[in-house]
């Protein structure tokens, strides 16, 4: 019997180490094999406007037990540049600025066409527009109004059926013309969100309609709950450095090269996309404390399209942290 059992021990015993090595030598067979890279917990769907157009909405769930008031939640314009990078920023620093919802709104495809109609003010004048080298020059212009009863009274009930969401912390982030989507939607809809983030607006816009707008608002604050607004910008961005017209010139020929690189020299000095953000900030500075808080961060050493994972950082820590090196003490509430 003794004998017996010792078989059926080295049995055992060997039908572990087949297993084991027959495990190994699967997974040896699986090293170098390819999988789609994916984020966890993130739901993805569509939904169509009014106007009939398809918007993808992206939702990152927090990786964490609901509060009782429900989750902060930041809603990102042009997921395709910023959603993946804000979800991991937030999961990243979720120990010291607690769990958000991350909203990413866009297209199942890139349209350029389409984000600039969404994200330009209905009151835009055509006119006065920069020469552009695109025909037709812009597209449609103009959406911003349709678009953002779509995101208030589309986008946001279809998030808030699917996860708790905190009502009274809520944020819009865009950069360029999303950051221009924000800047109007804060002035023509102040209570759609609690919070605002523009980053690299494009102030240039229409003659610097969003500035004329700024100088009213100061005018009209009454009754109006607190909102806190931070403007961001990159200071290589009014100006073309050199790597860009070495890539210029490395991409095309050398008469177009000439041509795109004007062009290019050309907008960006006439857009003036730092003195833009400081003339929004200043301008705003004023509005009365309990209506509007603002803050200006400037980024040192990044351009237009480097400055967004930095952008995407300062605004989450602005969006869930108070007192975070506030331009006004008064800025220091959420």
């Amino acid at each position: 019997m003794l004998l017996l059992r010792k078989m059926h021990g080295l049995r055992a015993t060997g039908i572990v180490l087949c297993l084991v090595f027959s495990g190994q030598a699967h997974a040896a067979a699986d090293v170098g094999q390819s999988e789609p890279y994916t984020l966890e917990n993130v739901q993805q769907f569509d939904l169509k406007s009014e106007r009939g157009q398809i918007y993808r909405v992206s939702i990152a769930f927090p990786f964490a037990k609901k509060p009782e008031t429900g989750f902060p939640v930041i809603y990102v314009l042009d997921p395709d540049t910023a959603f993946a990078t804000l979800v991991d920023t937030a999961r990243a620093q979720a120990f010291s600025l607690g769990p958000a919802v991350i909203v990413g709104v866009g297209y199942p495809k890139p349209d350029t066409l389409a984000r600039t109609f969404d994200l330009t003010p209905s009151d835009t004048d055509r006119s006065s527009l920069p020469a552009s080298r695109f025909d037709p020059p812009y597209g449609p212009t103009g959406g911003a109004e349709h678009f953002r009863k779509f995101l208030v009274e589309s986008v946001k009930p279809e998030v808030e059926r699917r996860v708790a969401i905190d009502r009274n912390r809520q944020a819009l982030f865009g950069h360029s013309f999303g950051g221009l989507f924000v800047l109007d939607t804060l002035f023509s809809a102040p209570d759609a969100f609690n919070t605002y983030v523009a980053a690299s607006p494009s102030v240039w816009w229409s003659n610097r309609l969003l500035l004329r707008k700024a100088r009213g608002i100061i005018q009209d604050t009454d009754g109006r709950s607190k909102r806190r607004l931070l403007v961001t910008v990159g200071l290589l961005e009014q100006s073309v450095e050199p790597f860009e017209d070495r890539a210029i010139r490395a991409s095309t020929t050398p008469k177009d090269a000439d041509e795109l690189s004007a062009y290019n020299h050309g907008f960006v000095r006439n857009a003036s996309m730092v003195d833009g953000a400081n003339a929004i900030a200043d301008t705003l500075d004023t509005v009365d404390d309990a209506a509007l808080c603002v803050r200006l961060d400037e980024f040192s050493g990044e351009g237009h399209m480097s400055v967004i994972p930095a952008y995407l950082s300062r605004g989450l820590r602005f969006s869930l942290l108070s007192g975070d090196n506030s331009r006004r003490p008064n800025c220091e509430e959420p």
